[in-house]
């Protein structure tokens, strides 16, 4: 009778399958780690570029603030933003009058009104006061000059609504050869009622 021989290979063959069994074990685990790390890696792209947007923002907000705060600042340095300067304008009017010796300018100032709020919260309201301004000229050149003074800066935005320009020939003897008639608005700027300028 034939002896069997002890299957030699079992042991080696159990082990490989068991080596098997472990690697793909730890192939599967390695591969959850690094898509939870590819994952990661993503959100940690994304934090950093929102990081990175919000940076810029706040850089382009902040210029645009120191922007916005300068001009606020030549604005009310030039008393545009505050009250009404009326004493300045009449004073104005009479220099250029004075400086090119225009033979007649009255002018009339109504009461000032409110033309309204300049932002959504209403910190701020445009107001104007509306300015008729009559003046006998020489010739074309002085009514050049009196609308080119009164766009000069100022402490007000001077905003010219209507102007006409007529012969005057009963007034010649006096040098008044023409005269003009002007509408204009003198514009400023103010805090409301509350509001921290």
């Amino acid at each position: 009778m034939m002896r069997k021989r002890p299957n030699t290979f079992a042991g080696p063959i159990l082990l490989s399958l068991a080596l098997l069994v472990i690697s793909a074990g730890l192939l599967w685990l390695a591969h959850g780690a690094r898509s939870k790390a590819i994952t990661e890696r993503v959100k940690a792209s994304q934090h950093a570029r929102e990081a990175t947007d919000r940076y810029r923002h706040t850089a382009t907000d902040e210029a645009i603030i120191r922007d916005t705060i300068g001009r606020f600042d030549t604005l009310r340095l030039a008393g545009i933003i505050g009250p009404e300067q009326r004493l300045d304008w009449t004073d104005k009017l009479r220099t250029i009058r004075d400086r090119h010796r225009l033979p007649q300018l009255d002018f009339e100032l109504a009461p000032q009104r409110i033309v309204g709020p300049l932002s959504a919260a209403g910190d701020y309201q445009l107001s104007a006061s509306r300015m008729q301004i009559r003046a006998g000229l020489l010739h074309e050149g002085d009514f050049f000059d009196l609308v080119s003074e009164l766009r000069q800066p100022t402490n007000a935005i001077v905003a010219p609504r209507r102007c006409t320009l007529t012969p005057s020939a009963e007034r010649a003897a006096q040098g008044i050869n023409l005269r003009a008639e002007c509408t204009v608005e003198w514009l400023t700027v103010s805090a409301t009622t509350g509001a921290k300028p």
